[in-house]
This record gives C-alpha cells, structure tokens and sequence, in this order.
C-alpha cells in the first residue's frame, strides 16, 4: 500500500507554533511591563492622557493621546511627550497635539502614533499644556521608565 504523504512546506504549522511561543515568551520575559504603560497630566484647565506600548529601547507603538479643555475660557489647549534618551538630561519635546474645540467638544483622540528616538528612549513624560497669553501652563506625568534600561 502506498501512501501520499505531505511535504512540509516553509511557514507551515511549525512556523505557526513559533510565532505564537514568540510574544508569550517576551511577555514572559518582562513581565507584562512593556505593554500598556499609561500616563495622565491634568491640571486647571487641561487634562491629557497617554497609552502606548514599548516595542524596544528606541521605539514606543502604538501611541494613544488624548487631551481634553476642562475651563470654558476660549484658551486651547495641547498634549505632547517630553523625551529623555542618551543624549538629552533636560528631555526634548514631540510634536504639540491641539485640541481648538472648546470645554464642551470633550476629549480629541490621535491613535496609532509611533516614536522612534535612535538615541535610545530611556523615559517619557505626557506633557498637557494650556495655550495661555505669553507662556503656556503645562502639567506634567510621574516620568514613566523604559523596561529595557
């Protein structure tokens, strides 16, 4: 009696089993630590609010920000996130997110952003800031550390 027998072709159920083992083993590894990092910055008149991911030592994704106008004083308000890496002791800013709605549009949302520092990201801050006459009035996180330093 003959028998056909399958060949195993590249990316058959063994390569399946090895992309499945693969996240269990770095959530293993650090213990759940690089996955859903949240920081809140809020003060009179804004609140912001980051959640995202550590992919690496260079790499947060994804990123979702939001911020939110709690005084109905026609000022705007804005989130970013102040970056500490190998070569920054004072940290340097991302982009400034704007929310131009007003205190009653509720909470603007970007999601799906990256951050890439090849200098090593060491440790974020979210940063929410109300776009006050001269200086603005900014309110900062607890500073949230990488897993990989």
């Amino acid at each position: 009696m003959i028998m056909n027998r399958r060949r195993r072709t590249p990316g058959s159920r063994r390569g399946i089993l090895t992309m499945a083992v693969v996240p269990v083993a770095v959530l293993a590894l650090f213990g759940g630590t690089a996955l859903g990092t949240r920081g809140d910055a809020c003060g009179t008149g804004v609140c912001g609010s980051a959640t995202f991911s550590w992919l690496n030592e260079y790499e947060m994704y994804p990123i979702s920000m939001s911020v939110r106008d709690t005084a109905c004083d026609s000022h705007p308000v804005y989130i970013r996130f102040i970056v500490y890496n190998h070569g920054s002791t004072s940290g340097w800013r991302t982009t400034k997110r704007w929310n131009n709605s007003g205190c009653q549009a509720g909470y603007v949302t970007w999601n799906n952003l990256r951050l890439h520092d090849s200098n090593d990201l060491i440790a974020v801050q979210v940063e929410a800031c109300v776009d006050d006459a001269g200086s603005d009035t900014c309110y900062k996180s607890a500073r949230l550390n990488s897993p990989f330093w």
